[in-house]
């Protein structure tokens, strides 16, 4: 997640073939990339939570 952060900052650099004005579309893909994972995290065990108690 951290090298993201260049990797979003620097686009031109580190990924020529997509066009700097793609920059902003890549960090909101990254975000919703994240949320997702963090979501797939959390939930299942919440969900595992609430059917052990009565």
């Amino acid at each position: 997640m951290l090298l993201d952060v260049p990797v979003v900052h620097y686009l031109n650099d580190w990924l020529p073939n997509l066009a700097p004005s793609l920059a902003g579309s890549y960090g909101a893909w990254l975000l919703w990339a994240y949320a997702l994972a963090l979501l797939a995290a959390l939930l299942p065990e919440r969900l595992s939570l609430r059917r052990l108690r009565p």
